[in-house]
């Protein structure tokens, strides 16, 4: 299986969008004309559940592969990934659909594909400071490493889980001061 860190975040991103969220992700782009990060979003998702390395994607994209085409798609691909604050706007629980998907996945045993999709989740949850994600997914991540033995990584995981409940905790406060006091 491919590894994460290969992956382009916005091919992460387009792996994870449900039917729906990816038919608002393409919409918007039509409406607001963006050719490219279109054209982008739908190369990335007709080659899913698969991925293209970045050379071939370039390729598909611009034609070919050099150092200013490399260039280019890269802030294409970066461009195309911030076009997506319309989705988290107007959908902001549009990871969610993966929570199921992730259960299933550790109740057929396929643990590969699970931790895969949880690595995913928890590196655009970070991206997009979606707390509730990132929760889920570590609380996942924690009872993994604990029932796995692997103690430092669980501690590891404790802490950083420790700390987006921190960061949850201050943004429902500044929340509640706008709410209750304006």
């Amino acid at each position: 299986m491919i590894q994460t860190s290969e992956l382009l975040t916005i091919q992460k991103f387009i792996y994870l969008l449900d039917d729906f969220h990816y038919g608002q992700f393409t919409n918007y782009l039509e409406e607001t004309k963006s050719r490219l990060p279109l054209k982008l979003a739908q190369l990335i998702r007709k080659k899913l559940p698969g991925f293209d390395t970045h050379e071939l994607l370039c390729k598909k994209v611009y034609g070919k592969y050099d150092k200013s085409e490399r260039l280019n798609f890269n802030q294409l691909g970066s461009y195309t990934f911030k076009l997506s604050n319309d989705l988290a706007i107007n959908y902001p629980a549009y990871l969610t659909p993966n929570y199921s998907t992730l259960q299933r996945l550790v109740n057929k045993g396929e643990m590969e594909n699970a931790n895969f999709l949880a690595r995913l989740l928890l590196d655009i949850a970070e991206k997009i400071e979606d707390y509730g994600t990132q929760i889920f997914i570590l609380k996942f991540l924690v009872q993994q490493a604990i029932l796995m033995k692997e103690n430092a990584t669980g501690v590891k995981l404790t802490h950083q889980l420790n700390g987006v409940y921190e960061n949850e905790k201050i943004c429902h406060e500044i929340l509640s001061a706008l709410r209750l006091h304006l």
